[in-house]
């Protein structure tokens, strides 16, 4: 599955079309508001492979030390030092690669991977988009 973004966009859709009619309300159907779209095709990945299991666990102790266990009184590092030593056994991380691994089960959920190409939505004289220089729209017979 590929998405589509404009090129300084921050949200990703799943069609051409899609991305094109999150622009329409904006133009009013004045002919004149409306303007080139600058597009990025990219690859995908499901967000599991975007969750690092090392990221977690560091995070967890940083957040851990100066928030939940900032009142433990650890003057002298003692269990900073324990925690962080502990956060680098195989089996810690291993537990919590599976407990990622758990909690994303079922998600079907993608993140956008490598730009594959780019693409421009223009318009026609007509004010009909026209993508990489083809209608966007094509009619379809229905009895065909």
């Amino acid at each position: 599955m590929n998405i589509y973004y404009t090129a300084d966009g921050e949200r990703g859709y799943e069609d051409i079309a899609s991305l094109y009619e999150s622009f329409r309300d904006d133009w009013d159907d004045d002919p004149s508001d409306r303007r080139d779209i600058h597009v990025e095709e990219w690859t995908t990945r499901p967000v599991r492979e975007h969750v690092n299991a090392d990221h977690w666990i560091d995070g967890n102790v940083e957040h851990l030390l100066e928030y939940d266990l900032e009142e433990a009184g650890d003057d002298d590092g003692t269990l900073a030092a324990k925690l962080e030593d502990r956060a680098k056994d195989p089996a810690v991380r291993a537990a919590f690669t599976a407990a990622l691994d758990l909690l994303f089960t079922g998600v079907s959920w993608w993140v956008a991977d490598k730009v594959i190409a780019r693409h421009q939505i223009t318009h026609d004289a007509d004010g009909k988009p026209l993508f990489d220089g083809k209608p966007l729209y094509v009619k379809r017979d229905p009895h065909a």
